[in-house]
């Protein structure tokens, strides 16, 4: 509608200065030639990833050696390759066919501007309501992605589908506000990988891993996360075996995952990248019970689950006899 291009054609050379076969709309790829067209200092590579596409919401949680290589690959080419690597198309993230708008925004927009405008916050996939208005987002019916990888606009005579007329439930509102700020946040280059040590001390703490470290009760886990969820969030998510591969610092979950195990852990974001003191609690459970220190006393202390302590005590006396 501005450029006057009757193709997606003409203007992918406009942007980047040639055909680009493939353009991923939730992410900015070769970026150089982007930013070669425009006024020098007029806005960096950095800046477009950071408040323009959804690439923090998924790098929020890698390692910084990561992210620096798919940066790289975003600014200077090799789309396949950084799209891939960023995880959006993968299975196990929630697919999302249509682009989607909050009706309250829509209003809004048309008030303010005269025209409504894609929000990138409502195309990410994990999210259902704006968490602005705390409503639902409405199917526009236009594709997200179609055959020719062309993004239609956002029009001010389109058609929302009808939202549930319940109103969500107070918890999906808080999980979809922790959703919302790990888009959000400025783009951080600090090791994201912290996470599965607050978790491993979380579990601890809260009695669902042994103090060694050598049990988790992913069962019992799994079953109060389905009763603390139910029924906003999938019972695949937080099924015995994902909950196996979100825990495991062998694995790389989709965002969603780590951010409904912080949500009900009781973590924030910022909590999620703040390394935990390292704290021997076998160690310290034992110093503590051979000078005759109370279990619920150690609880306290190590602010860990008392039956915790009372499982190693017992375990304890067990192996004196």
């Amino acid at each position: 509608i501005r450029s006057g291009n009757l193709s997606g054609k003409h203007s992918s050379i406009d942007i980047f200065g040639f055909h680009k076969q493939k353009v991923s709309v939730e992410l900015a790829t070769d970026l150089k030639y982007v930013l070669s067209g425009l006024p020098v200092g007029c806005i960096s590579a950095e800046t477009i990833l950071s408040e323009h596409t959804l690439f923090p919401y998924y790098s929020r949680f890698w390692r910084t050696e990561r992210k620096t290589e798919v940066v790289a690959a975003l600014i200077n080419g090799g789309d396949d390759a950084a799209v891939h690597r960023v995880g959006i198309y993968q299975s196990a993230v929630a697919t999302q066919v249509n682009c989607r708008y909050c009706p309250q925004c829509f209003d809004e927009d048309l008030t303010t501007y005269g025209e409504p405008y894609w929000h990138r916050l409502h195309q990410l996939a994990d999210l259902r309501l704006c968490v602005r208005h705390r409503c639902w987002l409405a199917d526009t019916g236009i594709p997200l992605r179609d055959s020719n990888k062309i993004l239609s606009p956002a029009l001010p005579d389109m058609a929302l589908a009808d939202t549930p007329q319940e109103p969500p439930a107070v918890q999906e509102i808080a999980l979809s506000a922790l959703y919302a700020e790990t888009l959000t946040l400025p783009l951080s280059k600090r090791n994201g990988r912290v996470y599965i040590d607050v978790f491993d001390a979380e579990l601890k703490r809260q009695g669902w891993r042994s103090p060694t470290g050598k049990n988790t009760r992913t069962k019992a886990l799994s079953e109060a996360m389905r009763d603390f969820y139910d029924p906003f969030v999938s019972d695949n998510d937080i099924s015995s075996s994902r909950l196996n591969s979100t825990l495991s610092a062998s694995k790389n979950p989709a965002p969603r995952y780590i951010l409904q195990a912080a949500f009900f852990f009781g973590i924030s974001l910022d909590g999620l990248f703040t390394k935990p003191k390292e704290i021997d609690v076998v160690k310290e459970i034992n110093s503590r019970l051979a000078v005759g220190e109370s279990q619920r006393s150690i609880g306290r202390r190590l602010n860990i689950d008392p039956a915790t302590v009372r499982r190693w005590a017992n375990k304890r006396t067990v192996e004196r006899r």
